[in-house]
């Protein structure tokens, strides 16, 4: 628990110490916009960690830390899902305010396979993850249905996935994550995640192979 606060007041300071002074941010509409925006995402990149990290550990955790982990791990989950939504709102409502032109199909579902831009590719990476996240979350609440009772891990499964999606979205497009010393905190976090990945699915196939 205190690991995860503190991430998330450096995640405060890291967006706070990358943007103008508050007097013009609350001066300056777009600014503002943009800044929850980034926060929005940076929070939610957190976010997203301390689900890999607590879902992939789980068993463990409730045995050993209490049951509580498991509470905080769903609601911790629905924060997440929360700036998940709101950073491509926000960019949306942030395009609309300097174009004047409201348009959420570029932000929620301009894929493409040959951008005409590098940075296209990371956001479309982005938009992949949004996705993935969506239907990771939809699996989980709706887990009781007949349809996805039996597949319902496999589809939440889907925002280990999205993590890393994210995470070279938000190197490739996003200013805060390469800011030191966030950036180190950015390189722990990948590296922790893939560990976690690599070991579930190294232990699935060995106990798969057992039975």
């Amino acid at each position: 628990m205190l690991a995860w606060t503190l991430s998330v007041l450096f995640s405060v300071y890291t967006v706070f110490s990358t943007s103008t002074s508050f007097s013009v941010l609350i001066a300056d509409r777009d600014l503002l916009i943009n800044f929850f925006q980034r926060m929005a995402g940076l929070l939610a990149f957190n976010f997203l960690f301390f689900q890999v990290l607590i879902g992939s550990r789980m068993k463990y955790m409730r045995s050993n830390v209490g049951e509580w982990v498991f509470k905080f791990h769903h609601l911790e989950g629905t924060l997440a899902f929360i700036l998940v939504i709101a950073h491509p709102t926000l960019f949306v409502i942030f395009n609309y305010s300097l174009s004047h032109k409201l348009d959420p199909f570029y932000v929620f579902t301009d894929f493409c396979a040959l951008c005409s831009k590098p940075v296209d590719y990371f956001y479309t990476l982005g938009r992949i993850s949004f996705w993935l996240i969506v239907f990771a979350v939809f699996a989980a609440k709706f887990r009781s249905n007949s349809l996805i009772r039996k597949h319902w891990r496999k589809v939440h499964s889907l925002n280990y996935i999205a993590f890393f999606l994210v995470a070279i979205h938000a190197y490739f497009v996003g200013r805060d994550v390469q800011v030191k010393p966030f950036i180190y905190l950015f390189y722990f976090y990948v590296s922790v995640a893939a560990i976690l990945v690599i070991t579930k699915i190294y232990f699935f196939f060995r106990e798969k192979k057992l039975s």
